[in-house]
């Protein structure tokens, strides 16, 4: 694992260090950010501002970046309750410009300014994946109520509760329609008399879901958003906008991971593929496949057919039927010790006399 710092502009490499694979992001990342700020202290006027994503992000990470001066941004994860609900922000809490929408956070911890950001794109993105699983829990639900409907309580409160308990997992976007209907019944066998009052009564649960658009609307909104951080306090030096399109570019840096598709390096894993798939195809040594039938298996359809004039096919002298493989076979010995080679012939096969 190597951690790879480079500019913003031209993604020029500015550090590279190879990282311990079995450490955590939080561990190794936050080390190589000070060594690089260690680094470039004394060749620039202003501290340069270091962008990181959310495997920096942690309390012990952020008191050790303002310890040694180093100005950052990244990305907050949502594990913690001030981060989920910083994300819940209100429809008319939103800024807009063009497809980018950003509210601020007050959730954010002394030192720190947040901001929720999201963007037009992502939000479809969260709309394609979030209306595959409307459709999946929909239809999952509609079956689990009906077989709640099957059911029979003994009184009122026994079905008002099954109807909540089985309700408590339901997602926000689903809103339940249900009512209770009682069945009277006789404690007697067989059939009442008219104007027979009942002696009880047994409840029956019927419910169904239906998806809330307004609600879908807002969930997708909450998926798309996410969190980002900075230590840079003041608006006038790194303005909202300015603070989410730095951390959206950050991306930039995983190109020099990535390999060209007309570079050397590309190109030999080419080769490498080509020559794997080209030694798949070939025989492996010492087999060989060939379309020799088993011993004892019936011949050919094609050989069983019958000549139009009745005869049968030829048989040679020996007996035996040579076929279309003509593969040398050694035999055993012969009892004067010389070995003798012999084609590979078909089984024997017994032709039944034509029908006169």
């Amino acid at each position: 694992m190597l951690a790879l710092a480079t500019t913003r502009a031209g993604d020029v490499p500015l550090y590279c260090h190879a990282l311990d694979g079995n450490a955590r992001d939080q561990v190794s990342l936050v080390a190589a950010v000070e060594a690089l700020a260690q680094h470039l202290r004394g060749d620039l006027e202003e501290a340069p501002i270091l962008v990181a994503d959310s495997g920096l992000y942690s309390a012990e990470n952020v008191a050790r970046l303002a310890a040694a001066g180093v100005r950052w941004i990244s990305r907050v994860p949502d594990t913690s309750t001030e981060a989920r609900a910083a994300l819940e922000v209100a429809d008319d809490g939103w800024q807009q410009e063009g497809t980018l929408f950003w509210a601020g956070a007050a959730q954010a911890p002394a030192g720190e300014r947040w901001v929720v950001a999201r963007t037009t794109s992502g939000e479809e993105r969260a709309r394609a994946t979030l209306q595959r699983q409307v459709e999946q829990a929909h239809q999952t639900w509609e079956k689990q109520l009906w077989h709640l409907s099957t059911q029979r309580f003994a009184c009122e409160p026994d079905a008002q509760a099954a109807l909540a308990q089985q309700l408590k997992k339901c997602p926000v976007w689903l809103v339940a329609h249900s009512r209770l209907i009682a069945h009277p019944k006789q404690n007697r066998p067989g059939r009442p008399r008219t104007g027979t009052p009942p002696d009880r009564a047994e409840w029956q649960v019927e419910a169904s879901v239906a998806v809330e658009a307004e609600a879908v609307t807002r969930a997708v909104q909450r998926t798309a958003s996410f969190l980002v951080a900075t230590n840079v306090l003041d608006a006038a030096q790194l303005a909202d906008q300015d603070l989410i399109q730095t951390y959206t570019e950050q991306h930039s840096v995983e190109r020099g991971f990535s390999f060209p598709s007309g570079s050397a390096v590309s190109g030999l894993l080419g080769l490498r593929q080509k020559a794997q798939s080209d030694r798949r195809a070939q025989p492996r040594h010492g087999a060989l496949s060939v379309g020799v039938p088993a011993r004892g298996a019936s011949a050919p359809r094609a050989a069983r057919r019958r000549r139009p004039d009745g005869a049968q096919p030829a048989q040679p002298a020996d007996g035996s039927s040579h076929h279309a493989l003509d593969v040398p076979v050694l035999r055993r010995h012969q009892p004067g010790g010389i070995p003798v080679t012999q084609r590979a012939a078909a089984p024997r096969h017994r032709w039944p006399a034509a029908a006169s």
